[in-house]
């Protein structure tokens, strides 16, 4: 007895069919690729958002886990997880020492009161 006979005396309801009609013996390999596929780009957002330490973390993820519901819960979880997840970024180190700089050469503040703001940025 050859493969697709024995296929298709073991398989009455003709799972390992092609899309031609011909016999796949590969159709357990494509759909377990194909569901972990989906299960990837499902829980994309979800994975975005650890990635990216967001802290609404875990609002991403049941967002995420109700998207099964309709396709809107998971689009909302993928634009939450692209969002910035802080506000403005704090001025650097180097933009704070020129504004002292500047502060001090319009004599807004004196000498000592430079050093002591300069410390402390440093510190």
């Amino acid at each position: 007895m050859g493969w697709g006979a024995w296929i298709s005396a073991h398989d009455p309801l003709n799972y390992n069919r092609g899309m031609n009609g011909g016999q796949n013996p590969f159709w357990l390999i494509q759909t377990l690729f194909a569901v972990c596929l989906g299960f990837f780009v499902y829980f994309l957002p979800t994975s975005i958002a650890a990635y990216r330490g967001s802290r609404h973390y875990w609002g991403i993820l049941i967002t995420n886990a109700l998207g099964f519901l309709a396709g809107i819960p998971w689009l909302i979880a993928l634009v939450w997880s692209v969002l910035p997840t802080d506000g403005p970024a704090a001025p650097s180190t180097t933009s704070e020492l020129d504004r002292l700089a500047s502060l001090r050469g319009q004599g807004l503040i004196s000498e000592d009161e430079f050093t002591a703001a300069k410390k402390r940025l440093l510190s």
